[in-house]
């Protein structure tokens, strides 16, 4: 499978070949089913960037890796290649969420958060005392 997909996507990527690679990443190893991550570039090199950022070129990509997947040489039979799976046939895979968030500005760790807790109980006890030192006024 890798190879195939290697095959069409390497033919119509601008980026250098750099060919397919076995590697025991987890989720090409816990898996029921044929399985492979695709590299298309590297979005720190300025031009690979550049081309990652328009439609037409992700669109090619994906149009390519579709055509790997399925120009791919059957394991099985043929019978076994044409048929459709069904949700019964394949068990579903769990679902992971890794997506990874920047820290925005106004995030702060758990550390900063105390240290400004204890900065406003602090403020807030001076703010008490100064309370009550502060001349009361006459009721009227």
């Amino acid at each position: 499978l890798a190879s195939a997909i290697h095959y069409y996507v390497a033919g119509g990527a601008p980026s250098s070949n750099r060919g397919v690679r076995r590697r025991g990443f987890y989720v090409l190893r816990k898996t029921t089913v044929p399985a492979v991550l695709v590299e298309c570039g590297f979005l720190t090199n300025p031009a690979e960037g550049e081309y990652v950022q328009t439609a037409s070129y992700r669109q090619k990509l994906a149009e390519e890796i579709a055509a790997g997947v399925r120009g791919r040489n059957s394991v099985g039979s043929a019978l076994s290649a044409t048929r459709v799976a069904t949700g019964e046939s394949i068990p579903l895979q769990p679902y992971i969420d890794q997506t990874k968030v920047a820290k925005s500005e106004g995030h702060r760790s758990k550390r900063s958060h105390k240290k400004s807790a204890r900065k406003k109980k602090s403020s807030s006890k001076s703010t008490e005392s100064e309370a009550s030192t502060a001349p009361k006024t006459p009721e009227s």
